[in-house]
């Protein structure tokens, strides 16, 4: 976008503007971290002093010309179809609409919404110099008062002399600021509908799409995880996860090893407060569920050996082969891959800090998420603290449940089209059946493009689970 002059600079035309931040700049950004604009610009140090300029400029002076407008939604449209032949990205647009408020940035952002709201704007320049004021309008809203920005700086600061000089302009000062003391981003979970989808315990719903594009399954099946930051469970629930999906560890032997899934994960959101379990590139997401669900019963020792989920399912031609491995195996925790698993989570935790930027991107992250500034201190030391039993009961109180639908689960799947009736008559056989809403790809198109979108397929969910509305 082309930039207005201002105190701050010259007029300069957009491909002025293109060709300056790249002769300035190592690295640019703009993005969205809950409600808030975030923007980022990484330089050598000898021009810091021109990177505080460059975002003032980009935040102030750009004007919302039509021209350009027409050719950012144009861009942002061409690449709508891509999204339409991803299955992981289906997947978590589905898993998004049940859980946010149609209100929500999150819902706003949704690529399908979006493709609606720019192809209207499209349709006439009339329409899109209303959408141009309207930013305008967005923008002195959001600059009115500066105290409500925060800055983060990363780097050699000794060298630097006065960090704060080049700051020392508008939009970052002004006669606001001071007035109103500045308010931390949302958090995720804020964003979260009154009405968001809730399993009843031992129920299992949620979504599935069949995509014509796609060749294998992608799965997210969701539970009630950890929020807080320093819960007395989170350093056992990150070993317990990390023992199930190590390298080498069971799930990797089971379903990767046995060709059942390419990908496979689980995840804690502190942000979201839920614990994930993910298959992506799946060849047979229901045989790979019941394996995962077999390791989990055993290792939380409520299976008795010899037993096998999996190996119960109809179509199961590994079945014979799988009980006989199962057989074999050593029932429960191991002490060697418990303390692997120890060092696995160590060893991620300290990665995500290891260079002086990271570490103060870690710090705003904390700061953002109101977690303590001495999180990572006090992880490390419970990481290095777990036990056998502490990631047993983590595993029967946080992953069990995932598989059992203890506290009720939520699930959202992408499947090929050629083989939705034969993955919604697996479905039927899980322990608990999932009870899933079926959609084509232009059926998630069309529920989660309106404005109460996310609402209404969160009322066709309830409603074909047999849950009032």
């Amino acid at each position: 976008l082309p930039l207005a002059a201002s105190s701050l600079g010259p007029a300069m035309p957009y491909e002025a503007v293109v060709q300056a931040l790249t002769d300035v700049t190592v690295e640019k950004d703009m993005c969205m971290f809950t409600n808030a604009v975030m923007t980022s610009i990484k330089v050598e140090r000898m021009r810091y002093a021109e990177a505080p300029l460059w975002i003032a400029r980009v935040l102030a002076d750009v004007e919302f010309a039509v021209e350009r407008l027409k050719v950012a939604a144009q861009r942002i449209l061409n690449g709508v179809p891509n999204v339409k032949r991803k299955g992981k990205e289906l997947m978590n647009i589905a898993m998004e609409a049940l859980k946010f408020q149609d209100e929500s940035v999150r819902a706003a952002k949704n690529i399908f919404r979006t493709e609606r709201v720019l192809k209207a704007l499209l349709e006439s320049d009339e329409a899109l110099e209303q959408a141009s004021r309207e930013l305008v309008t967005m923008r002195g809203m959001l600059l009115k008062n500066a105290s409500a920005a925060f800055a983060q700086v990363a780097g050699d600061v000794k060298y630097l002399g006065d960090v704060f000089s080049p700051w020392r302009i508008a939009p970052f000062q002004g006669e606001a600021t001071g007035i109103n003391p500045a308010t931390l981003p949302v958090l995720v979970r804020d964003m979260f509908a009154k009405d968001l989808l809730r399993a009843d315990a031992g129920c299992v719903s949620g979504c599935l799409v069949s995509s014509s594009a796609e060749e294998s399954n992608y799965w997210i099946v969701q539970s009630e995880g950890i929020c807080d930051p320093r819960s007395p469970d989170l350093a056992a629930l990150l070993v317990a996860m990390e023992y199930c999906c190590a390298l080498e560890g069971p799930f990797w032997c089971k379903i990767r090893g046995r060709g059942l899934a390419y990908g496979y994960s689980m995840s804690n959101d502190l942000e979201q407060g839920v614990i994930q379990f993910r298959l992506s590139k799946a060849t047979d997401p229901t045989a790979a569920f019941n394996v995962a669900k077999d390791i989990v019963l055993k290792l939380c020792g409520e299976m008795p050996s010899g037993t096998s989920v999996a190996a119960a399912v109809e179509g199961n031609a590994d079945s014979a082969s799988q009980q006989e491995d199962d057989e074999e195996e050593e029932v429960g925790l191991e002490l060697s891959a418990l303390e692997g698993a120890q060092s696995g989570v160590l060893f991620e935790l300290i990665s995500e800090v290891d260079t002086v930027p990271a570490a103060l991107d870690e710090a705003l992250e904390y700061m953002l998420n109101r977690k303590p500034m001495d999180q990572l201190q006090w992880l490390l030391k419970e990481v290095q603290a777990v036990t056998i039993e502490k990631v047993q009961a983590a595993l029967k109180r946080y992953v069990l449940p995932i598989f059992t639908a203890a506290n009720g689960s939520v699930v959202s799947a992408v499947c090929p089209a050629k083989k939705r009736e034969q993955i919604e008559k697996e479905f039927s056989k899980l322990n608990p059946p999932f009870k899933l809403v079926t959609l084509e790809v232009d059926d998630l198109v069309k529920a989660v493009a309106p404005q109460t979108g996310y609402f209404t397929l969160r009322e066709r969910v309830r409603a074909s689970s047999g849950r009032p509305q």
